[in-house]
């Protein structure tokens, strides 16, 4: 996720076969062993409540084939309430060229939705007392970081709580961004990110910053503990337990197909702080289908795929604290302020936090997710558009909007749209 309404391309990382269906409503609970936080309602919601949430047809592209700044082609919208029930709502197009509809039970990339699976993977490797969150992240991935500011001191803990100090990869114009969409099969490794991302100016080490430099590297941690993939660990760690069955977080170079069509709208080179060399410009145009571009330059910071149902049962796990200690549970919650990332937000480590809401935002080339979940009523929202960029803002005011009567999601509102003064 991006910042709001600030246009960056770190934003952009923002991801075994994925089915084209989820669950029965039997399965809305998750098919696992793991107990969720809270158990997701499966009755349908009464239209005349369906009718007071977000009107998502109006959202979507009055003409798909002609995708302006900030348009999309489809909106995937779903809503659980333990006291109404569950909404599932799908308007516009899947895949322009053959006019396909969009339906609420198909895969989409996530972005940096996947760190919060990236987060929970480093949490569970410190319950196995593998790693400890005060280390240097260079006791675990070796000289890895070494070209990195603070890359032999920076701790695990910072890495996950976005105070590292590291340069975001993608501030060069020219950088990994730009050749992904000159070279969309490129397969870039976590050693080509990091080395872009040297040659960048540090971030702040006290004030949240979002660069996904950090989970590209906590990805690479897991392996190395591990001794295995990055992938089998989060399938067999978390996947499974929490029963995701239409959910993958492929390795670091990886790509998973996905059923919906991502697509580039007129605002995809509208950065306001880059200047987009001419060869980048040329090689992406609006309209362009980018289904087939490598995810490895979001990585283990955005790569994941998933569905809506999957979302929401990942939301009632409370996004993986379900696996984890108390005292790890704990760690997690313990937010820094995150204006730069989110206004009225926190973040904690790898996940997003508005009042008693936890989540995270994603964004991708082509896709643009939220979701966010309050644990303590059982409330759930997801989001995703099959189009990118500039979609970040109505994404969390279609979240913030769905529960008008929370506190939380009402200041979080007037704070996105500077109305708190």
């Amino acid at each position: 996720m991006r910042s709001i309404p600030r246009r960056s391309l770190a934003a952009l990382a923002c991801g075994a076969l994925v089915l084209a269906a989820c669950g029965s409503d039997d399965d809305a609970d998750g098919g696992g062993d793991v107990e969720l936080a809270f158990e997701l309602p499966t009755d349908e919601m009464s239209d005349e409540d369906a009718a007071a949430l977000v009107p998502i047809d109006e959202a979507v592209a009055a003409d798909p084939t002609d995708l302006q700044e900030s348009e999309t082609p489809g909106f995937l919208y779903g809503v659980w309430d333990a006291d109404t029930g569950v909404h599932l709502a799908a308007a516009g197009l899947s895949e322009i060229d053959d006019e396909t509809a969009m339906a609420t039970d198909m895969s989409f990339r996530i972005g940096s939705i996947t760190k919060t699976f990236t987060a929970t993977a480093v949490l569970l490797l410190v319950d196995d007392g593998e790693v400890d969150l005060d280390e240097p992240v260079a006791t675990y991935t070796g000289d890895l970081t070494t070209p990195l500011p603070g890359g032999d001191t920076t701790t695990v803990r910072q890495a996950l709580s976005m105070l590292s100090g590291w340069p975001e990869y993608s501030n060069d114009p020219e950088g990994p961004f730009a050749q992904q969409l000159e070279e969309p099969d490129h397969e870039f490794t976590a050693e080509e990110l990091v080395a872009a991302a040297a040659g960048e100016e540090p971030t702040s080490t006290d004030d949240v910053t979002y660069v996904n430099t950090n989970f590209i590297v906590l990805g690479e941690l897991v392996e190395e503990v591990s001794g295995g993939s990055f992938s089998d660990f989060v399938q067999e760690r978390i996947l499974g337990p929490v029963g995701l069955e239409n959910t993958v977080i492929p390795d670091q170079t990886e790509t998973a197909p996905t059923v919906t069509h991502g697509y580039l709208n007129a605002s995809w080179a509208d950065f306001d702080t880059l200047d987009i060399p001419d060869e980048t410009l040329n090689a992406a145009s609006s309209g362009e289908d980018v289904t087939e571009m490598s995810t490895s330059v979001g990585g283990t910071a955005g790569n994941g795929v998933s569905t809506l149902e999957d979302l929401a049962i990942w939301a009632a796990a409370d996004f993986g604290n379900v696996l984890l200690s108390e005292s790890s549970q704990e760690a997690r919650l313990d937010g820094n302020p995150a204006e730069n990332v989110l206004p009225g937000s926190e973040y904690g480590l790898g996940i997003q936090l508005i009042g008693d809401w936890h989540g995270h935002g994603g964004e991708i080339f082509g896709w643009e997710s939220q979701v966010f979940a309050n644990p303590t009523t059982g409330q759930v929202v997801v989001t995703n558009t099959n189009a990118c960029c500039g979609l970040g803002l109505s994404n969390i005011l279609t979240v913030t909007s769905s529960f008008p009567d929370d506190e939380d999601l009402t200041a979080a509102t007037s704070s996105i749209l500077g109305l708190d003064g």
